[in-house]
């Protein structure tokens, strides 16, 4: 069984990093990156997402963080270099304003996480944005938000797991419940998906090679430890 590893951090327990971290955990152009942030919550947030993403990927490939590089395809998404990856480990960060999640494989995975306590019209963006088969299930399930940020959360994690960015438009592939599943207008890759909880209120969306797989879950602690969580399962297609 292939087992793909989500890591993630409370953002708020990592609210206080300094500039030392910065210089230790952010590249060049990390670090230009993180100074253009305007307010300290999203600089905060940057910064304790490439902490979480840098210190399993280091873990990972038994090497310090200053050994990590990275190349990026024609949409931006990053992937580790040859020399320091040899086996191929594949990797996706995500996060809210609340967590921070890191995904591992060794195919192409995509995560997603939203705040699910955000006053957003997911319907309307929906609308606009969605297969019909989506919006029609939706609209029928308009008194529970929840389900808007499960739809948006799993074409989300797609787009990353595919690489393409805002290239792809939303409209041509979606998913169904009742069980879990994909469909296209295109011949658009068919990948297996899980949306799963770990805390109240915390939520995140995962897209990954079909194949018999396991979920593992661990947190980063403020003392850089790793604690094992226990994964709650919201939906996942079928092997």
């Amino acid at each position: 069984m292939r087992i793909i590893d989500i890591f993630v951090c409370q953002l708020a327990e990592f609210a206080d990093l300094d500039a030392q971290v910065a210089a230790d955990y952010l590249n060049a152009q990390e670090h230009a990156r993180f100074t253009r942030f305007k307010f300290d919550q999203h600089r905060q947030a940057f910064l304790a997402s490439r902490l979480l993403q840098k210190t399993a990927l280091a873990q990972k490939l038994n090497c310090s963080v200053a050994q990590l590089a990275f190349n990026f395809g024609p949409q931006g998404k990053p992937s580790l270099t040859p020399e320091i990856n040899p086996a191929g480990v594949q990797f996706n960060l995500t996060h809210s304003d609340t967590w921070a999640l890191l995904a591992l494989d060794d195919h192409a995975v995509g995560i997603d996480t939203e705040n699910m306590q955000r006053n957003s019209n997911i319907l309307n963006i929906a609308r606009h944005n969605f297969h019909p088969q989506e919006i029609a299930f939706l609209t029928q399930k308009s008194a529970d938000t929840q389900w808007g940020f499960y739809y948006w959360m799993l074409k989300e994690a797609y787009i990353k797991y595919l690489g393409s960015g805002l290239s792809q438009s939303l409209k041509e592939f979606y998913f169904l419940w009742q069980p879990l599943r994909f469909g296209s207008e295109t011949s658009l890759p068919v990948p297996a998906a899980a949306v799963f909880s770990w805390a109240p209120g915390a939520v995140a969306a995962v897209c990954y090679q079909p194949g018999e797989v396991s979920l593992r879950l661990q947190q980063l602690t403020r003392d850089g430890q790793w604690a094992p969580l226990e994964l709650q399962m919201v939906a996942q297609t079928p092997c």
